[in-house]
């Protein structure tokens, strides 16, 4: 049985991550983990795609023109699940015995997943994928299957992982009301490097920032939030115990459920 900590310190980290580069990235990720777990942090949690920089090219440029940002998606961006960066990050949480969320592209063979690393403080490590990449990165992206929709067991109680549309920031507040729990959120930004590399010299409708990173407690209280254009980290002191006073309130599987009206079947049989 997993003892579960009741009161710790949370993290959520803010990074400019650098196009199509996983080498760079895992760099700063490492030293974020290590400033994290220096500041007394249980869990750091980084964006989607943190390790490898989002593809914003899918949005931005015609089809014909988005075949060589492909090519250095795979080779320079994208790095297997199990590979030798895991193993580095992998080693980073339990030096520094830390939890850590980070979110990257995975390659599997010839196909992409936007996928995400649950590591824990003795080495455990949990790979997720994204359910359903949103409209044109399925240009870019697999889709994951039913056995992604969990929640693991941890010393730090149940952690659940999500990315982009499935807990957008419009929604976030919703999303830790209706489920009587806490919300750790982070977010990448736009840096001048970074859309200097999408549009050149002639600029593009983008600019600078549009970060929105947050950690929010389960009354939809905001604990924390980061400047919207700068690499950080934020965090808050939290306590599990206050989940029973908004699970008093608002259970929605227990006493606020009704199996009798609505049923949910979930295929997580990831064979099929």
């Amino acid at each position: 049985m997993v003892t579960t900590q009741r009161q710790f310190k949370v993290a959520a980290a803010q990074v400019d991550a650098v196009f199509y580069d996983a080498q760079a990235n895992l760099v700063k990720i490492i030293a974020l983990i290590e400033e994290a777990a220096a500041a007394g942090a249980k869990l750091v949690v980084f964006s989607e795609l943190a390790l490898s920089g989002y593809p914003f090219h899918i949005w931005l440029k015609p089809y014909h023109e988005q075949i060589p940002y492909i090519e250095d998606f795979y080779t320079k961006a994208a790095v297997e699940a199990d590979g030798l960066e895991m193993r580095a990050l992998q080693a980073t949480c339990v030096a520094h015995r830390i939890r850590a969320v980070i979110g990257f592209s995975e390659r599997d063979g010839g196909s992409l997943f936007m996928s995400q690393w649950l590591i824990g403080p003795d080495g455990d490590v949990v790979v997720r994928r994204k359910l359903k990449p949103t409209s044109l990165e399925r240009i870019v992206y697999g889709e994951g299957d039913g056995s992604d929709i969990r929640v693991h067991e941890t010393e730090l109680g149940r952690v659940g992982l999500l990315q982009c549309w499935q807990g957008n920031s419009a929604i976030l507040t919703a999303y830790a009301i209706e489920t009587g729990t806490f919300v750790v959120s982070a977010s990448s930004y736009f840096s001048q490097q970074n859309l200097d590399k999408l549009f050149g010299a002639q600029g593009g409708p983008l600019t600078a920032g549009s970060g929105w990173t947050t950690i929010i407690d389960p009354e939809g209280r905001t604990l924390a939030t980061a400047e919207h254009d700068k690499t950080c980290i934020i965090y808050a002191d939290i306590n599990l115990d206050a989940c029973y006073k908004a699970k008093s309130v608002l259970d929605p599987l227990g006493h606020y459920a009704r199996r009798d009206v609505f049923q949910d079947v979930v295929t997580d049989d990831s064979s099929m």
